[in-house]
């Protein structure tokens, strides 16, 4: 989609994409292990923010996650 294509573009890597397990989403949420850098997060965020109200808290992922970082989109799009 939109969010996967500008993101591509702008050098992340989106290994897959999906749906939520459930449609309650109004922010967008980040998730990502301990050893994601602060500074990629924060750049993540960031680039999110451009168009979508991103919650600004991080979960945790699990070490043995197949993913670095999640992203799950919400229904809030910036105008």
């Amino acid at each position: 989609g939109k969010v996967k294509d500008s993101l591509t573009a702008d050098g992340y890597t989106v290994s897959s994409t999906g749906n939520a397990d459930n449609n309650n989403y109004t922010k967008t949420e980040i998730a990502a292990k301990k050893s994601v850098s602060q500074d990629y997060l924060s750049k993540l965020e960031s680039e999110l923010g451009k168009t979508l109200d991103v919650d600004s808290t991080v979960a945790s992922l699990q070490d043995s996650s197949t993913t670095d970082v999640t992203v799950t989109l919400g229904s809030q799009i910036r105008q």
